[in-house]
């Protein structure tokens, strides 16, 4: 019997309390998603459609640099795996690696960062030198 009447306690708490209390957090939390609905549908409404041409500029120059990269990635995960592979005799393609390399002739315009060796000069150690 204790337990009914705790639970029957529990109930009208819940229901004379807690029900109101959520309802009103629900119309607020409805409210605050229909502002936000108009104040989007305004913004798109003023904003033009084809962008400003910074914009577009920004756009373009974003699309510019996504291709780079990824083809500074695709670059990087070659030359990677070529220094990493070995041979059936044991012993490292380094040389083979760097040969490949100066094969692929590389354009200033082509390349994200400068050859190192560009802004080191002779004291650069590096792999490889693009050319």
């Amino acid at each position: 019997n204790e337990e009914i009447l705790k639970l029957k306690d529990d109930l009208k708490r819940l229901r004379d309390i807690e029900e109101p209390q959520l309802e009103r957090e629900h119309q607020e939390a409805r409210a605050r998603i229909e502002a936000a609905q108009d104040r989007a549908q305004d913004l798109q409404r003023r904003a033009p459609q084809g962008g400003s041409p910074e914009l577009v500029q920004m756009r373009t120059q974003v699309h510019a640099l996504k291709e780079e990269k990824e083809a500074l990635v695709k670059e990087v995960l070659q030359v990677q795996e070529l220094l990493n592979c070995k041979t059936s005799n044991g012993v490292s393609p380094v040389p083979q690696a760097q040969q490949q390399l100066s094969h692929q002739p590389k354009q200033v315009e082509d390349r994200l960062l400068p050859d190192p060796a560009d802004l080191l000069g002779d004291s650069y150690r590096g792999p490889t030198r693009y050319t």
